[in-house]
């Protein structure tokens, strides 16, 4: 669309005139815009898909008209649906816009069945309670569904157990499909059973069955039954003998046995007894008397006549005590009794007697020993043992001390053993020992071994030694007399302040029997040299000595003072001297300017400090504020050993700085020196 716009003119005063027009011209070039339609959908069936209200808008456009076109596929299933949906609409310009909608119904859920019968475990004779009646199936979709129905039968072990497997499947027309399957245990467990029961047990002589006094019934009108099967009875008849020894004894023992097809099994006895009632005739042993360690075995008594082999022959012994262990009777008793339990008896007393002494396992000799502790205490094990009284526990000892012979150590020892047996029968031994003390007194400690290495044998010249007197032991004497003798004092080779100090002490006991034990006890120097006055000097920054720019000392070595703890300070030598606020030339102990050795050995410090770090600021390391000398020096004493001191001379940069260091009492030794030089000294 197009619109002139015309009528704007401007003249001026000579009568010139101008005109201008304006052409507007419209375009549309914007399609419609399409609202409310929804994405591609996936529904399943049964559920419904409603169409979206799809409309249009235009932004020239206001009466536009919305096509809509809807294409539906059905495929092979009538209920599963594929529809194509598709909205247009075009302003009077012609432009154009659409959207599209595919909506697709699927069926993904299997049909389902009225019932789902379970597993189940059944009789042979009950299998049809394990039909449950005819199964239909049901779907959401497909209304014309059939099942189909498969039995199969899987054989066990027996014809009356097996297993039967049953399936109902449905399949809908999309081919979801359903399955259940229910296995059927039948077996058979129960078995057969007899209609009457079994004749009684029942005990018979041989003389009334043999004779035909008594009868023993039918056993083939026994009858059997079965809830599966049509069992047969099967009658068996034994003999067993009571006993293999005996004749004509022995069990009848009837048996009825019955079993179905699949092993089930029953069955039912009767036992007849065939007896005997004769009894046995038996040995009579005589009656004896014996000592208690010579008591006989039991007789081997036996039954008289020709039916021993058909006897069985039991034994029991009674014991009745006396008056001690060793005197008692023996009642003997042997039963015979044949497989009937016909039973004979004959009885043995046997008395027994205790009169033989007992016998020591040893006699110990008379003998001599020392009075060491161990073979005065070791005493021979004697026991006693006796033909009857086996215990060997009834030994007593006895030891009896004789007086003295030359000695309080030196004497007689009387040991007695005496045994007796419970009845009262005796037996003595005495042994005599000479005891005699021929050893000296023992020294207990290590320290008294010849070889052997002190550990704490060697202590410094500041420690004292402390020795203790040795323990003195003895066999025989429980106080040896213990003597110590003066020390002994040795000079050291070495050194003057080494020394050896020998201990030794005798021990004797009361027989005169002696020892000796000595220890040395090495005292060495190890201690170096030490300074006892290296505090620090102090320069007063003050109006004292203003003008001096040098402190003077004359012999460098006299502004310590060295000691040692174990004797005296042979040299002390003036090394080198360095400061915080100079570097001494390499290969230097001293420079030309600040800390200065003069060609008399004179020490000249350079009484200057810089104050670099700062009026405000804190000095490193802990420091005061100022510059420190360290004057160092080489300590020796007599043993050679040698320590490293120095003594630090402090400048202050600062008189108040000075003065807090007096305050804090860190300047008592003032500088050191009274002299003073304004320069160094002129060296030729």
């Amino acid at each position: 669309m197009t619109i002139r716009r015309q009528g704007w003119t401007a003249n001026d005063d000579c009568g010139h005139l101008v005109q201008i027009d304006q052409l507007v011209t419209y375009y549309d070039r914007t399609p419609p815009v399409l609202e409310g339609y929804t994405s591609d959908q996936t529904v399943e069936c049964p559920d419904s898909f409603p169409k979206p209200a799809v409309t249009a808008t235009d932004n020239c456009d206001y009466a536009l008209s919305l096509d809509y076109l809807e294409t539906p596929d059905t495929q092979f299933c009538s209920h599963i649906v594929w529809l194509y949906r598709r909205w247009s609409a075009t302003d009077i310009c012609g432009s154009t816009n659409f959207v599209e909608q595919t909506v697709t119904v699927v069926d993904t859920t299997p049909p389902t069945l009225n019932i789902y019968p379970k597993h189940m475990k059944v009789e042979c004779d009950k299998l049809e309670t394990a039909w449950k009646g005819p199964i239909i199936a049901s779907d959401d979709c497909d209304y014309d569904l059939s099942v189909k129905f498969t039995e199969e039968k899987v054989d066990g072990t027996c014809p009356d157990e097996y297993t039967l497997v049953r399936r109902w499947t449905a399949t809908d027309c999309t081919g979801n499909e359903v399955l259940h399957t229910q296995s059927i245990f039948v077996s058979d467990t129960i078995p057969p059973y007899f209609t009457e029961n079994a004749p009684a047990d029942r005990t018979e002589t041989q003389d009334s069955f043999y004779s035909g006094e008594v009868e023993l019934s039918d056993p083939y009108s026994i009858k059997a039954e079965d809830n599966c099967a049509f069992p047969s009875v099967l009658f068996e008849e034994i003999t067993l003998p009571i006993s293999y020894e005996c004749d004509y004894m022995y069990y009848r023992i009837r048996t009825w046995s019955i079993h179905d097809d699949c092993g089930n099994t029953d069955s039912m006895v009767q036992t007849i007894d065939m007896v005997d009632t004769s009894a046995p005739d038996i040995e009579q042993p005589d009656h004896v008397t014996v000592e208690c360690d010579q008591v006989p075995p039991p007789c081997d008594v036996e039954v008289v006549g020709d039916d021993d082999y058909a006897a069985t022959i039991t034994f029991k012994e009674v014991k009745e005590p006396g008056t001690c262990n060793g005197y008692y009777l023996l009642i003997r008793t042997w039963r015979a009794a044949d497989c009937a339990n016909n039973e004979a008896i004959a009885v043995q007393t046997i008395t027994v007697r205790d009169t033989v002494k007992p016998v020591f396992t040893r006699y110990p000799e008379d003998t001599t020993i020392d009075c060491d502790c161990d073979e005065l205490t070791s005493v021979a094990d004697v026991d006693a043992v006796d033909n009857c009284d086996l215990g060997g526990d009834e030994v007593q000892y006895t030891q009896v001390k004789q007086l003295p012979v030359e000695c309080e150590h030196t004497y007689d020892l009387k040991r007695t053993w005496i045994a007796h047996d419970e009845c009262g029968n005796g037996a003595t031994h005495i042994q005599w020992v000479r005891v005699e003390d021929m050893t000296p007194p023992l020294f207990c400690d290590e320290f008294c071994d010849p070889d052997w290495e002190d550990d704490y044998g060697t202590i410094s010249c500041n420690e004292e030694a402390a020795v203790v007197d040795p323990l003195v032991k003895d066999d025989c004497d429980d106080d040896p007399l213990l003597v110590a003798e003066a020390p002994e004092v040795l000079d050291s080779p070495a050194c003057i302040n080494d020394k050896k100090v020998v201990y030794k002490w005798w021990a004797t006991d009361k027989c005169e029997n002696s020892d000796s034990c000595s220890r040395t006890i090495e005292i060495v120097d190890d201690e170096p040299p030490f300074c006892t006055n290296c505090d620090m000097f102090c320069w007063p920054t003050n109006s004292y000595m203003s003008d001096a720019n040098y402190a003077v000392y004359a012999t460098p070595t006299d502004m310590i003072e060295a000691s040692d703890i174990c004797g005296a300070v042979t040299s002390v030598v003036l090394l080198a001297c360095n400061s915080t606020e100079h570097e001494v030339p390499v290969g230097e102990k001293f420079d030309t300017t600040e800390c200065v050795l003069g060609p008399q050995g004179h020490l000249y410090v350079h009484l200057e400090a810089t104050d670099f770090w700062g009026t405000d600021t804190v000095a490193p390391d802990g420091l005061s504020h100022g510059r420190y000398y360290y004057v160092w020096f080489e300590l020796k004493d007599a043993c050679g050993l040698i320590s490293i001191v120095k003594k630090t001379i402090w400048i202050p940069s600062h008189p108040y700085i000075y003065e807090d260091a007096v305050g804090r009492g860190d300047c008592v030794y003032g500088i050191g020196t009274e002299n003073f030089e304004q320069n160094l000294p002129v060296i030729f």
